[in-house]
């Protein structure tokens, strides 16, 4: 309930003008009539007034006044999800190819051309990845890290209350000390507790040795240098920290990064030979296979010294050996047939591959007449949901929304580099 009401109020700001010009109404009975439904609100199975307005007040912390009118609002979505999808409809034919599309199984072997297959005959001189980087400069993003100096005074496993306040009681004397005091190291040793450092880490790369809760990470970034924290207590204990070296984000200096510059662009170049291989190789297999369409792709495979691979019997979105999940791949896989058996050069992250069909499993009419019912109510919800979020897209983009989000954090580069 309170998602749907949460959802409603973030799109009623321009949902409730196409409601208004259609001239949806909800009256006060079907509110009523709504609420009633809930079995949450009835006793002995009828609905209890007194243990609607308790839920309120107790779960929902909301007044009668304002839960109806979110009633109301659900109301109004659906009927104006109704109207707008209610012309959406599936043919028998439609039905069947979607049946057969899901539950249908390929298998495939596979000729797969990879960067690495080809790097060993790359070479990349100095001017090269010098060049790369002034062009790529804004990619190498290097994020902020923090080295963090801490004390933590551990809970005793299944730690009574006694000892939890005994911690608590020393913790805060560490405290008081240490604001005469701001020297970490002499303050832990005083009261015999070590001194520990992280080490340097950034917010996308936190130091998971350490086992801090995200919340215990965020504020150490927050702080400043030599910054000492206030006790901070967590599940296992507290814990006292201050910031000993702190690094800002930065562009990577080229010394810095010059043997991955390196490797990127091997890669680079690599992943282009084995794309011009894949497509010399398709041309061979494709004129081979007129007299040998069965060989064909092995005695390629044969000549580059690249074994032929072979996926289990898959259904379309089902995760496959080596080559992972790749929509590109299975798109490939079930789009072969018996009369094209060879597909064109399909690229994956993994590399180039050429595909070859040695097994298609159909669906049997029997099976689909079986789950026939159950399946269309499926397929057509999902028509109407992508009719439905069409016209809420068309909706935002009058609203003149914009996703400002995605800019206030740029990716660094250590997660992008390959």
């Amino acid at each position: 309930l309170r998602y749907s009401h949460c959802n409603f109020r973030i799109w009623s700001h321009y949902l409730w003008c196409p409601a208004q010009k259609r001239r949806i109404k909800v009256s006060d009975e079907e509110v009523v009539r709504t609420i009633a439904l809930y079995p949450f609100f009835e006793r002995n199975g009828r609905f209890d007034k007194l243990l609607y307005h308790d839920i309120l007040r107790n779960v929902f912390r909301s007044k009668p006044r304002d839960f109806e009118e979110g009633i109301r609002g659900t109301i109004t979505f659906k009927k104006l999800y109704d109207q707008e999808t209610s012309h959406v409809l599936v043919s028998d034919e439609e039905l069947w190819e979607e049946y057969n599309k899901r539950n249908a199984k390929v298998q495939v072997s596979y000729l797969l051309l990879t960067p690495e297959n080809f790097k060993s005959g790359v070479t990349v001189n100095g001017e090269e990845i010098r060049q790369y980087y002034e062009e790529h400069k804004a990619a190498f993003l290097l994020p902020g890290t923090i080295n963090v100096e801490y004390v933590s005074l551990d809970y005793p496993e299944d730690a009574s209350t006694e000892q939890k306040t005994e911690a608590e009681s020393q913790v805060r004397l560490i405290e008081q000390e240490l604001k005469t005091n701001p020297d970490l190291k002499a303050v832990g040793e005083k009261y015999g507790v070590g001194v520990q450092e992280s080490g340097f880490f950034s917010q996308e790369q936190p130091n998971l040795k350490i086992g801090w809760s995200y919340e215990l990470l965020q504020k150490a970034f927050d702080m400043e240098k030599d910054e000492v924290s206030e006790p901070v207590e967590t599940p296992q204990g507290y814990y006292i920290l201050k910031i000993k070296e702190k690094s800002p984000a930065h562009i990577a200096e080229f010394a810095e990064i010059q043997e991955k510059i390196k490797e990127t662009v091997l890669l680079k170049k690599a992943r282009e030979i084995s794309r011009a291989k894949a497509q010399e190789s398709l041309k061979a297999i494709q004129e081979a296979s007129f007299s040998n369409p069965t060989k064909a792709l092995e005695q390629i495979g044969e000549s580059l010294n690249i074994p032929i691979q072979q996926t289990p019997l898959f259904h379309k979105g089902e995760y496959l050996p080596t080559i992972g999940l790749s929509k590109e791949f299975q798109d490939a896989a079930f789009g072969l047939d018996e009369q094209n058996k060879i597909s064109p050069v399909v690229e994956t992250p993994k590399g180039f591959c050429i595909l070859r069909t040695d097994l298609i499993q159909s669906v049997s009419r029997e099976d689909y007449e079986k789950e026939r019912s159950a399946f269309t109510q499926s397929f057509l919800d999902e028509k109407r949901n992508e009719a439905f979020n069409e016209f809420m897209s068309i909706l935002r983009i009058k609203a003149n929304l914009q996703d400002n989000i995605s800019k206030l954090k740029p990716v660094p580069w250590t997660q992008n580099v390959h």
